[in-house]
């Protein structure tokens, strides 16, 4: 029996609860102390940390995750440039440190619970080829399958996030990232980051209908990179195909007031800031054919 064939009808599935949590990395200035008071003041209990263990101390992020009652939705590693990480290009040590990085992440995440590491193809803002498009589709299928057996050991599960063309020159469209794993032959899945598709894909419910079981993690900007609202996406039927294929997992809000990079270093006094725009989504999520976990405010 196929797995289309074994899953429950959407007439007859009940209907799915997504977890409403937000990126840590457009704040990643922020201690973990102010990080985690500001998603207590919106009303926030989950948190997709940004995939750099050097800004963390796991045991304390894990005593004031148990403290306040978070739990993590994910771990998305870092690989903007100009870091030197770099999973597909031609510069081996870049490849090994890139690598190294991701198994940082594993131990990092085991410590705090994350049951998702959420994994670049290519070094991010990277849209061009740096050798042949199938001799970096060797490498990058060589360090995945590395990484997704240390992932494997540390019960987390690795999902390759599509990024648009001008942030990578591969694994653009979710069909592409099924494409990689089948062929790396790792039982891992997708992040659809709403931004980066809205540029790729023919259809944003298609992709997710695509995607199907294989979605572990959705991440939310409108095309402007404002907050859901503040574009042209139609989030309602992005919705509404989350729900037919029984989405159940996070919805992580990475979203900027004032399009990328708006918070490019927050500190204590504008934190109030950014819990009155977080604060500002969660009418709209109510509003969605979906259901999103309740937080502290519903």
């Amino acid at each position: 029996m196929t797995t289309a064939q074994a899953r429950p009808s959407a007439k007859t599935r009940p209907p799915p609860r997504c977890r409403l949590s937000v990126c840590s990395g457009p704040l990643v200035t922020l201690p973990p102390e102010d990080l985690f008071g500001l998603l207590k003041d919106a009303d926030i209990d989950a948190v997709e940390l940004l995939g750099e263990p050097s800004c963390y101390q796991g045991q304390p992020v894990r005593q004031m995750l148990s403290d306040n009652g978070f739990a993590v939705t994910a771990l998305t590693a870092a690989a903007r440039l100009p870091t030197a990480r770099d999973l597909s290009g031609s510069d081996r040590p870049a490849r090994e440190s890139a690598v190294n990085h991701l198994l940082r992440c594993i131990e990092f995440g085991n410590e705090v619970g994350a049951p998702i590491l959420c994994v670049a193809p290519s070094a991010v803002g990277r849209y061009w080829f740096t050798a042949s498009p199938e001799q970096e589709r060797e490498w990058l299928v060589t360090g995945l399958r590395r990484v997704a057996v240390a992932a494997a050991g540390a019960n987390m599960r690795v999902a390759i996030e599509v990024l648009n063309r001008y942030a990578t020159p591969s694994i653009r469209t979710v069909e592409s990232a099924l494409q990689l794993l089948d062929d790396a032959e790792v039982d891992g899945g997708v992040v659809l980051d709403v931004f980066h598709a809205n540029l790729e894909e023919r259809s944003l419910a298609g992709a997710v209908r695509t995607a199907d079981d294989r979605l572990f993690n959705v991440q939310i900007a409108d095309n402007t990179r404002q907050g859901p609202g503040y574009g042209l996406i139609d989030f309602v039927s992005l919705a509404g195909a989350l729900s037919d294929i029984g989405y159940a997992g996070p919805l992580a809000l990475e979203a900027f007031p004032e399009g990328s990079e708006a918070f490019p270093s927050v500190d204590a006094a504008g934190i109030p800031e950014v819990v009155g725009y977080i604060k500002g989504y969660r009418r709209f999520f109510n509003e969605l054919p979906i259901r999103v976990a309740p937080c502290r405010a519903l």
